[in-house]
């Protein structure tokens, strides 16, 4: 079956920007309207957070409409963001730090790495920005995975680049943009990201949580997990990327997270959606039952696409 069902005679691409901005209100304002003044591309989701100081940007169309809207966010970002000075939870080693194109409808694979090349070479030419391909798009098969591209964040690629082989760019120069980094940008199929957060601060018992649970130490399959401290909410956090929520369900995972927690003496108290998120992974009981902070039927990404389509016509 193909991803969204409902949209499988319509060959629509979503592309999930995140931006290493979840502060200055005016930078994301400027963000979000070139993607508004972009033709034929909806702009469907927009989730800041000021700990991470990071926000996702989910935009869907066309495949090119969707490559010239990404464009101009990068453009833009390059000028508005300086990562010397930014500071947040959240790894990162690039002003627009990650790109993934992601086929839903009749859209493929094959077409999305297609867009994920094409939009590199032009980040690198236009911009002078170094472009990492992962995942799908991956040229190197230590390259598929996120976590390796962006190892050390923009401290770390800072000394290796153009030194150490293994952290040449796959295009664009061999030294970080001066203010924007570098950029990963892949294609991959739909994930869910899902924040679980514990009932206080505790860094040391999220990262033996996200330990146990992450796939890649023997936990859930498709389940990647980082763990942060939030300031802001006084708590700890429980990063997941969920890569296939067909094969264990958010439940599963909420469940054995605040197994591992109470042996640690801590609970999970509330979860969140970041980002969008398929009909078939969330219902309004599942949402309790995990105790989502969300209202389920703003993250249903079908909905959204429904809704941004809709308009499109009367227009």
């Amino acid at each position: 079956m193909c991803p969204l069902e409902t949209f499988q005679h319509k060959k629509l691409v979503e592309c999930v920007m995140n931006i290493s901005e979840g502060r200055n209100s005016t930078t994301l304002e400027a963000l979000r309207q070139e993607v508004e003044d972009s033709q034929k591309v909806f702009l469907l989701d927009v989730s800041s957070d000021p700990d991470h100081h990071r926000s996702v940007y989910t935009l869907a169309g066309m495949g090119r409409p969707v490559l010239e809207a990404s464009l101009r966010v990068i453009r833009r970002a390059a000028q508005l963001i300086d990562l010397r000075y930014h500071r947040g939870v959240h790894p990162r080693m690039g002003a627009v730090d990650v790109v993934p194109f992601v086929p839903l409808g009749a859209a493929t694979m094959a077409e999305c790495i297609e867009l994920a090349h094409l939009l590199g070479h032009r980040v690198a030419e236009e911009f002078e920005i170094p472009v990492f391909f992962y995942e799908e798009a991956a040229l190197h098969p230590a390259r598929k995975q996120l976590a390796e591209v962006r190892r050390g964040g923009f401290e770390q690629l800072t000394l290796e680049i153009g030194v150490r082989p293994d952290r040449y760019p796959d295009c664009g120069p061999p030294r970080l943009h001066p203010t924007a980094g570098a950029v990963a940008i892949g294609a991959r199929s739909i994930l869910i990201a899902f924040n679980l957060f514990l009932e206080r601060e505790n860094l040391s018992a999220a990262r033996q949580i996200a330990a146990v649970i992450r796939e890649r130490r023997g936990g859930i399959p498709g389940v990647r997990a980082l763990a942060f401290d939030l300031p802001s909410r006084k708590q700890s956090q429980i990063s997941l990327n969920v890569m296939d929520y067909q094969r264990v369900s958010l439940k599963v995972i909420f469940d054995k997270t605040n197994e591992e927690a109470r042996k640690l003496g801590q609970r999970v108290v509330s979860s969140q959606i970041v980002g969008l998120a398929p009909r078939d992974a969330l219902s309004p009981g599942l949402a309790k039952k995990i105790l989502l902070e969300n209202r389920w039927e703003d993250v249903i990404l079908e909905d959204r696409l429904e809704e941004a389509l809709a308009r499109d016509k009367l227009q």
